[in-house]
């Protein structure tokens, strides 16, 4: 069974949730909604019964109680797989091996939304959140590692990307810039954090957390390049650039002055 093309749509609250005991009521919410018809349970055990029929072995539907368990393995679910590997890239020490537990990771999604071909309804739209979240904290762990190795580039465009859907995220802009200043793109990393700055003042009338304005101090200090990580604070694959020489900190400082009178973002 997988998570992004699934042909087991109604088994989805259970296939997401694989090894966990998946309360009748959420699967009655999932299939019909805030109003189920009177057959409601009828019909779920019918449904029940038509996805045990598609099941192999060694996957199993477990009645309980109070609901239902799919027992699988996770190489046979994406959700759990992905779930083992970023897991593994966390614990590990080696950066080289972290890079790719995060690389296959990543590798498993099928586009940039999790859940598109299944219907919109509170426990998909819940799901497909939780999972958007948990790409987004391995994308920038995938960043993170990267750039410890001198390859931040490696991964600008799935970042820039990513900060593009979502604005107002700081620990991926945080990354963006790193990676930005890795291959001598300071001008950009500038950019990126007046534009959130501005952003984060008129949608939500406050300025930049702690570890991002660290960041930005240490670009404008010229700190940010090769192999430099982002200050303190904080412990995809494709569209990899060339590193260019990092530019002297007085040219930084004079490329800030412009941008805080211009304010503008060439990203």
């Amino acid at each position: 069974t997988e998570i992004y093309t699934l042909s087991l749509h109604d088994a989805l609250p259970i296939s997401l949730d694989a090894n966990r005991m998946v309360l009748v009521s959420e699967l009655l919410d999932f299939l019909w909604g805030e109003d189920p018809p009177p057959s409601a349970r009828t019909a779920l055990q019918v449904h029940i019964s038509g996805i045990r029929k598609l099941l192999t072995d060694p996957l199993q539907l477990v009645t309980h109680m109070r609901g239902y368990s799919l027992l699988a393995s996770p190489s046979q679910v994406d959700a759990l797989r992905f779930a083992e590997l970023t897991e593994q890239a966390r614990t590990t020490e080696n950066d080289e091996a972290a890079v790719e537990l995060l690389r296959e990771a990543l590798d498993l999604w099928r586009g940039p939304s999790a859940l598109v071909d299944v219907p919109g309804g509170p426990l998909r739209d819940l799901a497909a959140s939780r999972l958007a979240e948990s790409r987004l904290v391995a994308l920038e762990a995938f960043a993170g590692r990267l750039v410890t190795l001198g390859r931040g580039g490696e991964i600008v465009t799935d970042l820039t990307a990513a900060v593009r859907t979502n604005p107002l995220r700081e620990s991926a802009i945080d990354r963006l810039i790193g990676c930005l200043a890795q291959v001598g793109r300071q001008a950009d990393a500038i950019d990126v954090y007046h534009e959130t700055r501005h952003r984060l003042r008129t949608d939500l009338g406050v300025d930049p957390g702690r570890q991002l304005q660290a960041t930005y101090h240490a670009l404008l200090a010229g700190e940010l390049g090769s192999h430099a990580v982002s200050p303190v604070l904080a412990p995809a694959h494709h569209g990899a650039e060339p590193a260019e020489p990092a530019a002297p900190a007085a040219q930084l400082r004079s490329e800030e002055r412009r941008v805080g009178k211009e304010c503008r973002s060439r990203w």
